[in-house]
């Protein structure tokens, strides 16, 4: 696979990406984080940040080696 090969794999996944975390889908991921008040402590915030990123970053790496097993078949 040549380099260009693989920058337009990380671009068309980066492309399905695109406007998928809504206002609503955002809202319903915090809840399990907040007290019965709906705040959120600053250290549970910080949890929230760091569990949507490791999630965020598998299913993008996830979607790249879907794309370049697909590609080889």
């Amino acid at each position: 696979m040549t380099q260009n090969e693989l920058i337009d794999i990380f671009n068309n996944v980066q492309k399905k990406f695109d406007d998928e975390i809504t206002e609503e889908f955002f809202l319903q991921r915090l809840k399990p984080y907040a007290d019965s008040d709906g705040l959120i402590e600053n250290h549970k915030l910080v949890m929230f940040a760091y569990n949507e990123s490791l999630a965020s970053a598998k299913g993008f790496l996830f979607e790249v080696m879907s794309e370049i097993l697909v590609d080889k078949e």
